[in-house]
């Protein structure tokens, strides 16, 4: 979907202001997106968003790259962030499946 709904709007914008579409180039940390987008990688899954990225790429010309995730600062810090929130969410989760949920006496 990251993918998907600003190409949606690039597409739309063109459209209404009759303009030609350039190259478009997705730069992602994903192996699986860059490869999948430019079909290296079968889709197997996420069938549904590739055939939109399909139709898409038949309006405009799809460019995928690939950067490795360390190389930008703020990569480093939104994976340390995501990763952060992963363990406190897996720490809940364990916790809310560990404590007894209190029942309702009936009054």
């Amino acid at each position: 979907m990251a993918v998907l709904l600003p190409l949606f709007y690039i597409e739309g914008t063109a459209n209404r202001s009759n303009q030609s579409l350039p190259n478009i180039y997705i730069i992602s940390d994903s192996t699986y997106v860059v490869n999948t987008g430019n079909g290296e990688w079968k889709k197997t899954v996420n069938r549904p968003l590739w055939s939109a990225i399909a139709y898409l790429k038949t309006k405009m010309n799809l460019i995928f790259i690939h950067v490795n995730r360390n190389v930008l600062t703020a990569n480093v810090f939104g994976d340390s962030i995501s990763n952060t929130i992963r363990k406190y969410l897996c720490e809940i989760a364990t916790e809310l499946k560990t404590t007894p949920i209190p029942q309702e006496d009936g009054n």
